[in-house]
């Protein structure tokens, strides 16, 4: 994540204007030094207390540590001068530091939190929970300084006797480890939804109403583009429609981000069909719609390489990543190649791209380690590499990493702590 230095200088000078006769006096004097180091060009952004600069060669900096939100000052070490805010900077669609894989299927329904290191890879550690209602399928968001997680397939409940759908929006904090907060609802409660985030926005496609089998004719499944503000706490609004409707039973669509347009390829085509049949067709169509439009009606940019049904997704700065089925699709007979039936998991998967600046098929980029098969797995990005942790249909902990410049073989960086189906992934 990028820190605009400005906002930290606002932050500085509105902390330092609060001071009142209970603070501090050793405070006092690091805020009045910061304030005035802050104008003078003495301040930095880094990530963690160990990018800290030398202590001899910096006496005087200022430093605005970002992982944990406090503002340090060089007195001969690396003094605390106050805890704040993130400043919020440009938004980017990959991560520095972190990647996060959220709630999820496994033994039961999961609301945990794992973060792991990019650099390091796993075991990854738990750091909270995301809400109080448990679940999987959900669509996962990336802000500047949050994560979020929107609908999904939930347990039963009091008022719901039987396991449906939530619209409950929640986040957490990427700079502190703690459970996360409720924060709106979507317009209706639904699954499957593909996530999609920009700088100020998480935006739901392709989503789906009902966790059990559709009847035709009813709306199960939707074209509309919702989303919802990171800045303020509040549920999501209609702002606009997808070129063609996703029917997402036993599929999913994968959501994509660059820093102007939102994009989702393959899932489920709109033949209805309750199982998997001669009408169960994979998609292959790459649909794109900008985020400068508050009415925005998406369009067809391309085609990835494969049809896929169930696609984990994932984005670096110029592509779009998918987890893309392995086995084929027989367009004339409408037949599945090498696919198991009722939802079983394909023999394995591929890594396959598509360029944001015009659509076209990139093709594949690589093999998942041993030919294993993470469906439907949760992405995130670091400005070097992707990863996909755990899986849909089969539950996994696995969590395998691909470069984005070259085509290599994904290696596996170790586990999650637990098995997780279906989860939401996360960067920062």
């Amino acid at each position: 994540m990028t820190i605009d230095l400005t906002n930290i200088i606002k932050l500085i000078q509105k902390k330092a204007a609060s001071v009142d006769v209970n603070t501090p006096t050793q405070d006092l004097v690091d805020l009045i030094k910061a304030a005035k180091k802050a104008d003078g060009n003495l301040l930095i952004a880094v990530d963690s207390a160990g990018d800290l600069p030398i202590i001899e060669t910096s006496i005087g900096t200022l430093a605005y540590q970002t992982d944990l939100g406090v503002l340090r000052i060089n007195n001969g070490r690396w003094d605390a001068v106050a805890s704040m805010p993130v400043a919020l900077g440009a938004w980017s669609p990959v991560g520095k530091t972190y990647g996060y894989a959220v709630g999820g299927g496994g033994p039961e329904y999961l609301s945990s939190i794992d973060k792991f290191v990019f650099a390091t890879g796993l075991p990854a550690t738990n750091i909270g929970n995301i809400s109080d209602i448990n679940r999987y399928n959900s669509s996962g968001h990336s802000s500047g300084t949050h994560g979020y997680t929107a609908g999904g397939q939930a347990p039963a409940q009091p008022t719901f006797p039987i396991a449906g759908n939530t619209s409950e929006i929640a986040k957490f904090s990427f700079v502190t480890e703690a459970n996360g907060t409720l924060v709106g609802n979507l317009i209706r409660q639904q699954m499957y939804g593909a996530g999609i985030s920009n700088a100020a926005y998480g935006y739901i496609v392709n989503a789906q109403k009902y966790y059990y089998d559709p009847v035709p004719g009813t709306d199960e499944f939707t074209t509309q583009i919702e989303r919802f503000s990171f800045s303020s706490d509040a549920n999501s609004a209609y702002v606009g429609n997808m070129a063609f409707r996703m029917q997402t039973n036993y599929g999913k669509s994968s959501g994509h981000n660059s820093e102007t347009h939102g994009y989702s390829a393959g899932g489920r085509e709109n033949n209805y069909a309750p199982y998997i049949t001669k009408n169960y067709i994979p998609g292959d169509r790459i649909q794109s719609f900008p985020f400068a439009a508050d009415d925005a009606t998406a369009e067809v940019v391309g085609q990835i390489a494969k049809h896929s049904s169930v696609c984990g997704g994932l984005s670096s700065t110029t592509h779009g990543y998918l987890l893309s089925d392995v086995g084929g699709f027989d367009a004339t007979n409408y037949e599945i190649i090498n696919f198991g039936q009722n939802g079983v998991s394909p023999k394995r998967q591929e890594v396959d791209a598509f360029q944001f600046a015009n659509g076209s098929v990139h093709g594949f980029v690589s093999n998942l380690m041993n030919g294993e098969s993470q469906r439907g797995a949760a992405g995130s990005s670091s400005t070097s590499d992707g990863f996909f942790s755990g899986s849909g249909i089969t539950q996994s902990q696995v969590c395998s990493k691909f470069p984005f410049a070259s085509n290599a073989t994904a290696v596996s960086v170790g586990s999650l702590t637990i098995t997780r189906y279906a989860p939401t992934g996360h960067q920062y």
